[in-house]
C-alpha cells in the first residue's frame, strides 16, 4: 500500500499467505482498518502507514474457493467482438472476444455469466453489471478499466454463481503458472457487490479509486494500491466464512 492509499473495512481481515522477507509493504499515509492482518512470513516492512490487528508468521486460512466455483463451457462462437463506436452498450450475457469500447461508453452487462476473452477495454464512461458473474478462461484474458470510470456491479443472488462477482479458470495447471497483471486505472466511484477470485492475477489499482464493496472478498496472487480511498465489508457464504481481501502468495 502506497502514500494516499485509505482501507477502510473494520469488520473485515486481511490474509497473506507469503512467507518471503517483506511480503507485505505499507508506506508513509496509508491505513488499513482492519480487524486482523495475518501475513505467514517473518517480517514486513513499514514506512508509517497503519496497520490493523497486526499477526507475524501466523498460519493464514487456506484459500476458501480452490475448486468450488464451476468452470463453464465456452460457446463455439463469440456474442460480441471488435471495436464499438462511443454511446450506450447493451451486452447480452454469452462470450466477449476482444472487445473494445472507444470514446465514452455506457456499458449494461444484462443478468447472467459473461465470460471475457482477450481484453475487454472500456476507455470512458459507466460500467452497469447487476446480477452478472464474469468468467476469464485463462489469464490472457482480463477486462481493463481506464480514466474516469463509474462502475456498479453485483453478482447474482441465485445459481451456481451465487456471490461469485469475477472468477478465472484455475483447473489447468499451465494456465496458473502464468501469472498476470490485471490493472485498473482511475474510478471515480465503484460499487461492488460479491467475491473476486483471481488467485493467478498480479492486481493494482492506479491513480484515485473510490470502492465502495458491499460482502465483499478478494483473492487474487499479489496486489498493489496506489492512491485509494475503500469502504468495505464481508463477504459470508456457504463454506467461504467471513473474508475480504485474502492474498494467495
Amino acid at each position: 500500500m502506497n502514500s494516499g492509499a485509505k482501507i477502510d473495512a473494520e469488520r473485515c481481515e486481511v490474509n497473506v499467505h507469503s512467507t518471503e522477507h517483506n511480503a507485505m509493504i505499507m508506506n508513509a499515509q496509508s491505513s488499513l482498518d482492519v480487524s486482523r492482518t495475518c501475513v505467514a512470513g517473518k517480517s514486513i516492512l513499514n514506512n508509517g502507514g497503519r496497520i490493523g490487528g497486526l499477526e507475524i508468521g501466523c498460519r493464514p486460512p487456506a484459500d476458501p474457493y480452490a475448486g468450488k466455483i464451476p468452470e463453464p463451457t465456452l460457446p463455439a462462437s463469440c456474442t460480441t467482438s471488435g471495436p464499438k463506436s462511443p454511446g450506450t452498450h447493451t451486452l447480452k450475457s454469452g462470450i466477449h472476444c476482444d472487445v473494445t469500447f472507444n470514446g465514452t461508453a455506457n456499458v449494461t452487462f444484462e443478468p447472467g455469466l459473461h465470460i471475457v476473452r482477450g481484453t475487454m477495454i472500456i476507455n470512458a464512461g459507466t460500467v452497469k453489471a447487476e446480477g452478472v458473474t464474469f468468467y476469464f478462461p485463462n489469464t490472457q484474458s482480463r477486462i481493463q478499466l481506464n480514466d474516469n470510470i463509474t462502475m456498479s456491479a453485483s453478482a447474482p443472488a441465485s445459481g451456481p454463481y451465487q456471490g461469485i462477482l469475477m472468477f478465472e479458470r484455475t483447473s489447468d495447471p499451465s494456465n496458473n503458472s502464468h501469472k498476470q497483471q490485471f490493472v485498473f486505472n482511475r474510478m471515480e466511484l465503484q460499487r461492488l457487490e460479491g467475491a473476486i477470485y483471481l488467485p493467478n492475477r498480479d492486481v493494482t489499482y492506479n491513480a484515485k479509486s473510490n470502492i465502495n464493496g458491499h460482502k465483499t472478498a478478494l483473492v487474487v496472487n499479489t496486489l498493489i494500491i496506489n492512491q485509494a480511498d475503500w469502504k468495505l465489508d464481508g463477504l459470508t457464504s456457504a463454506g467461504a466464512g467471513q473474508r475480504s481481501v485474502y492474498l494467495s502468495r
